[in-house]
């Protein structure tokens, strides 16, 4: 669940903002301008999947994430992240900082019915740093 969470209503859409989420999904918002799924918030263990911005990180924009996966984002520049921090991360195209992060299929269990689940064997699963260990 979100701790200190916030979605937030701007005039041109929805997204999360100066939140920090624990194991949630954010999917299908979108922004007038920047960060579809998550603006100036702190993600761990999330799935940012299916959000869109009209123009900068369509999933994540000036946002640290860890442990996450991060994909099927649209936006002008940034289709999955922007600006952001991402560490043990899935997304693409890799972040140009960062570690541990992968860039491959994750393997959902039905992507068209919103079944976000990893299927039981798949490198997303190794990527937990030991800080994700509540």
């Amino acid at each position: 669940m979100a701790a200190r969470s916030a979605v937030i209503r701007w005039p041109l859409g929805w997204r999360v903002a100066w939140s920090t989420l624990y194991n949630c999904v954010v999917a299908g918002n979108s922004a007038g301008v920047e960060g579809g799924g998550s603006c100036r918030a702190t993600l761990y263990n999330c799935t940012v999947i299916g959000n869109a911005a009209a123009r900068d990180g369509g999933g994540a924009h000036i946002s640290d994430l860890e442990n996450c996966i991060v994909l099927y984002n649209t936006g002008l520049d940034g289709s999955n992240h922007y600006g952001s921090s991402l560490d043990y991360c899935c997304t693409a195209p890799l972040p140009e900082v960062g570690m541990g992060n992968i860039e491959s299929d994750p393997g959902f269990v039905n992507v068209a019915e919103g079944d976000y689940r990893l299927r039981s064997i798949h490198p997303a699963l190794m990527l937990e740093p030991i800080s994700a260990r509540f």
